[in-house]
């Protein structure tokens, strides 16, 4: 059974709910095992359950007792349903279809996507049984700064600007034909990004590129390669400086969620710890 939570059982179930956040395979994403986020900042998300509009705790009751703790947030404008936590302890598959039974009568027209880490074979297998498509599998890498040694920075990279936008554009309009970041967009909030290209004989053969410059935690948005012989050097190459910057410029970790088995191989041996996989699911109601 699914209800609602009241303020005083948000105190009681607080840290039943952290402590399941720190078991993968009773997680949904984000989690809390990459290093980066902690306890205050999972009390924090949570507070928003039940001080913000338009979000709302459940919690998920099995036998009288509670076995989970289900956080989301909904858009009305977007029609769209963002999940904050999925937290079950036992019956994470019993949990997940009344979750969307009362997402279908409650939110008719929404969307919602989420992401399963590969640890929680319950809720896989629950997905593949009730026809829902596993929409691509994610490597999950995260790269905390304290444990990083800046490295030799490669001559072939170099800072992009709006200046030398060009360079970046000519390898990433190849990539964008579905993506939201196209190039023009890029380029009007460059003041947002960070992008490195590897340039050789005046040509770009590839460049990597973050949102959020200046901040403490980011994330690479994509490494956009041209296919050649040198794609393993200029793939190395740019993640380094890319991560020579970042930490440079006091970042604290780096995020990267990385769909290829080839560019995974380089970005574990410049320093990245692969934390799980991440497969992707998403309705429409």
């Amino acid at each position: 059974m699914l209800r609602k939570i009241n303020e005083n059982e948000f105190e009681k179930y607080i840290d039943f709910a952290y402590d399941l956040a720190l078991d993968l395979s009773k997680s949904a994403f984000p989690i809390y095992t990459d290093g980066v986020k902690d306890k205050t900042y999972f009390y924090e998300v949570a507070k928003r359950g039940i001080e913000r509009a338009h979000h709302e705790i459940l919690l998920f009751e099995k036998d009288g007792v509670v076995e989970g703790w289900i956080h989301y947030y909904y858009l009305e404008e977007d029609k769209y349903i963002g999940v904050n936590t999925i937290l079950i302890r036992n019956g994470y598959a019993d949990a997940l279809e009344e979750l969307f039974a009362y997402w279908k009568n409650r939110f008719k027209g929404y969307s919602w996507n989420m992401y399963l880490p590969d640890e929680n074979q319950e809720a896989l297998f629950f997905m593949r049984e009730r026809g829902y498509a596993d929409q691509g599998q994610e490597y999950v890498n995260v790269l905390l700064f304290d444990n990083y040694i800046v490295q030799q920075d490669s001559k072939k990279v170099i800072s992009v600007g709006k200046d030398n936008f060009e360079l970046f554009c000519s390898v990433h309009s190849q990539f964008e034909t579905d993506m939201y970041w196209t190039s023009g967009r890029i380029e009007k909030h460059m003041e947002d990004w960070e992008i490195f290209a590897y340039v050789k004989d005046e040509k770009c053969l590839g460049a990597v590129y973050y949102n959020g410059k200046g901040e403490k935690d980011l994330e690479i948005f994509g490494i956009d390669v041209i296919d050649s012989c040198e794609k393993n050097v200029v793939i190395e190459k740019l993640l380094i400086s890319c991560l020579n910057h970042a930490k440079r410029s006091g970042a604290k970790s780096m995020y990267f969620f990385n769909e290829d088995a080839f560019t995974q191989e380089l970005v574990v041996k410049v320093g990245f710890d692969c934390k799980t996989v991440a497969h992707y699911f998403l309705e429409e109601l």
